[in-house]
């Protein structure tokens, strides 16, 4: 979770600024051990000045960013200023990867959930965010998009339909003692899910009308820390509707007991056992659905990424038998997607004895969870331990919780990432800003449907 305003960072070009290093620059080595701009990914910092201009800029203000595509590439990212201080939110419309994409085409939507929106910086949001997109078209064309963002004691929760550009806030106030990180899922043409971690009361809320009304309808699915949550939009076999008629789909939220899985869209839960030593309580595990029906699950230890599959709705699983993360000793949150034709897996990594942290991407092309390819080092995003504590850490902050990775429609990655910004003038201590990387070239996998 993001408390506490943000260091505000000044635009001062259209470069990636990590730790004060440049983009560019020698491989990795004992003498500088952040990875130089990966040929295969075009990297650049969304620009947050300019409402309705596209670009980049050196860095900016915001962190602990989420990416989604819809079926027809139109592409949105949001990223937090922190707790109180709302949401930015950036889109593009045929956000297609491979040659010639850019990093600079995203626009800058603004601040969708500001309370004050000639002022800005001011929303009962801010702390959390996470976005959906319906999979199924709307009559008048495009995809509804849903975002999520914690404000303390309040839920953000939003929603467009012309594919981000502007957006429509309702604010919730669940039985919880405090709105603490937030998912969302979508399926259909109108209906989505979020899960908000609190005191357990009214913590999985369902709208039917694409985000008009929320109505709580189950206790929290799982027990302690928990993570992502996904919906099955294909599986059909041992699916029951709702208590009042609601279409009923699979779920999947992992949780320190277990997968929780809901086979009626979210109204009653069971919880299922993965083994291969699943680790949910080590920040916040992710779990994505392929067109298939298969869900995949990826957390961290700390030193590796682990990944488990279900072809029988959490019944059953199939771990990884070998290091994932190889090359590095410390491996800490994965952010997947599973597609048609194989799933790209991003992370942030550091090899042993060093502070020098790379995000990765590695790929199961087969969609085979005991076959990864070799990682490769995207770009160079922390200098230190980074805190995995929340919000008791004091310093070390600048990757905070998770990240987001989605693919467009020919299966490009797109990944957006928390990195190191300029020092502050105060504390000295690094900034943190958000990041984003389409994929140009290597092997694409393949899409959502």
């Amino acid at each position: 979770m993001r408390w506490g305003s943000k260091r505000r960072v000044a635009a001062l070009g259209g470069l990636l600024l990590v730790a004060a290093l440049p983009l560019s620059g020698p491989a990795v080595s004992s003498t500088n051990g952040l990875a130089p701009p990966s040929p295969n990914f075009a990297i650049g910092n969304p620009q947050e000045t300019t409402a309705g201009a596209a670009g980049c800029a050196a860095s900016n203000g915001v962190s602990e960013p989420i990416v989604k595509v819809a079926a027809d590439d139109s592409l949105v990212l949001a990223s937090e200023n922190g707790l109180g201080t709302g949401t930015e939110v950036w889109h593009q419309a045929n956000a297609l990867g491979g040659t010639g994409a850019s990093a600079c085409d995203l626009t800058y939507a603004g601040q969708p959930n500001t309370l004050v929106p000639a002022v800005g910086k001011i929303g009962l949001s801010g702390g959390d965010v996470d976005l959906a997109i319906a999979p199924v078209a709307l009559a008048s064309g495009g995809y509804r998009m849903y975002m999520v963002s914690t404000g303390g004691g309040n839920l953000a929760l939003s929603h467009s339909e012309d594919n981000g550009a502007s957006w429509i806030t309702a604010y919730k106030v669940p039985a919880v003692d405090i709105a603490d990180r937030p998912f969302i899922t979508s399926w259909g043409q109108s209906t989505a899910v979020a899960v908000v971690h609190g005191d357990l009361q009214e913590s999985v809320l369902r709208t039917d009308d694409g985000g008009v009304t929320w109505n709580a309808v189950a206790p929290s699915p799982g027990e302690g820390e928990y993570g992502f949550i996904a919906a099955d939009t294909h599986s059909t076999d041992g699916i029951v509707g709702g208590p009042n008629g609601e279409p009923g789909f699979y779920l999947y939220q992992p949780s320190e007991a277990g997968v929780a899985v809901s086979n009626d869209g979210g109204f009653s839960w069971e919880l299922r056992n993965i083994g291969c030593g699943f680790l949910a309580g080590n920040q916040f595990p992710t779990v994505s659905v392929a067109p298939d029906g298969s869900a995949w699950v990826a957390w961290s230890d700390s030193t590796d990424i682990h990944v488990a599959v279900s072809r029988l709705h959490g019944r059953k699983w199939t771990c990884n038998t070998t290091r994932i993360a190889a090359g590095v000793d410390k491996a800490v949150m994965p952010a997947m997607v599973a597609t048609s034709n194989g799933v790209d897996l991003a992370y942030y990594g550091a090899a042993a004895g060093t502070q020098f942290w790379n995000l990765f991407f590695v790929q199961s092309p087969a969609n085979d969870v005991t076959k990864w390819t070799a990682p490769e080092a995207i770009i160079g995003v922390h200098t230190g331990e980074p805190c995995q504590d929340g919000i008791a850490c004091t310093g070390g902050r600048q990757l905070y919780d998770d990240f987001g990775i989605d693919v467009d429609s020919q299966g490009w990655a797109h990944i957006t990432f928390s990195h190191d910004g300029p020092p502050s003038a105060t504390s000295g201590e690094a900034s943190s800003g958000t990041g984003y990387a389409v994929q140009t070239g290597g092997h694409a996998v393949g899409g959502h449907g």
